[in-house]
């Protein structure tokens, strides 16, 4: 299988998507060559701007775009995005909840070449604090380019997290996503890794190794970070006497991801009614908060571990 980037894949499928939803307005500062919305920029030159090195302007031109009735997409590297212009991400886009989708290119450490000011290491951490903010995190081209019309479609703010590099395939080219909802990439009953972006690509790499070893070997995808929280928090209660119960609104992206969980485990995730604040809600079972505190206990000793293994390998 050919290694092909997310970047490419979105560039490629917001172009298709523009002939299909003429509302669709591209903006870039100056980097559509590396974010590749040139895609787009040579089929509707009319409907693309290149705002120059002025990530801030871009956003506003953006809320402005949005509360005209259009979908603007606005692209530029995540790093400078995410710090540069994050005022103008809370206050207009966050806090009014304007319908500006944000196409964050060169995610993580893909940006290498260009140093440690270009890497984006804690983007996610930003947006997934916003209001109303919808946070998405592709694992390859083919889910990439999948969330264009989706997230195009839904009326909100979102943050579309985009990686350079080039990587072999997770997802096949038909791949299904929606907003909320994780995937299964293999089943199985026994050992699970929860990956959330091209780290998913590492995870089928590991059920490979070890599939022969491990019986009941399963894989599962959380395009969104707040799955891996509840997840996470979902398999600590299966346990009697344990409950999670959520509440949610449509808009609030911290915990509406929650239903996922409630279709796969419901005899230990409870919904509540939608109300105007997301809580969850834990037994107070002393089961459960024996398990938590030996989680807690394990999870300190194996960062200790590792916190000193790192300290002999670099002396």
């Amino acid at each position: 299988m050919a290694e092909i980037s997310m970047r490419e894949g979105y560039g490629k499928a917001l172009a298709a998507y523009g002939a299909a939803n003429p509302n669709v307005i591209v903006l870039d500062v100056d980097t559509s060559a590396s974010t590749l919305t040139h895609f787009f920029a040579k089929q509707y030159p009319e409907r693309f701007y290149n705002i120059g090195i002025a990530e801030p302007c871009m956003i506003d031109v953006a809320v402005g775009l949005a509360l005209s009735g259009k979908i603007p997409f606005a692209n530029g590297f995540s790093a400078l995005l995410a710090l540069r212009a994050l005022e103008q991400i809370r206050t207009c886009v966050a806090y009014a909840r304007t319908n500006v989708k944000i196409a964050a290119s060169y995610a993580g450490v893909s940006d290498f070449k260009d140093g440690p000011t270009h890497h984006s290491i804690m983007d996610i951490a930003i947006m997934r604090a916003m209001p109303e903010m919808t946070v998405i995190v592709p694992a390859d081209a083919n889910e990439a380019g999948a969330w264009v019309p989706v997230i195009a479609e839904y009326d909100g703010p979102v943050y579309l997290r985009i990686s350079r590099a080039a990587t072999l395939p997770v997802h096949d080219p038909t791949v299904t996503v929606q907003i909320g909802k994780g995937i299964t990439l293999r089943d199985g009953g026994d050992v699970t890794i929860i990956a959330a972006g091209y780290a998913a690509l590492a995870g089928m790499l590991t059920r490979s190794i070890l599939g022969g070893v491990i019986v009941g070997f399963a894989v599962t995808f959380a395009e969104n970070l707040s799955i891996v929280v509840l997840l996470l928090i979902g398999w600590l209660l299966d346990i009697p006497k344990a409950v999670l119960a959520y509440r949610f609104t449509p808009g609030y992206n911290l915990l509406n991801v929650a239903s996922w969980i409630s279709e796969k485990a419901p005899s230990v995730v409870r919904p509540y009614e939608s109300g105007t604040h997301a809580e969850i809600v834990l037994s107070d079972s002393l089961e459960f908060s024996v398990l938590v505190l030996a989680a807690w206990v394990v999870g300190l000793i194996l960062l200790t571990g590792l916190l000193f293994r790192r300290q002999d390998i670099t002396s």
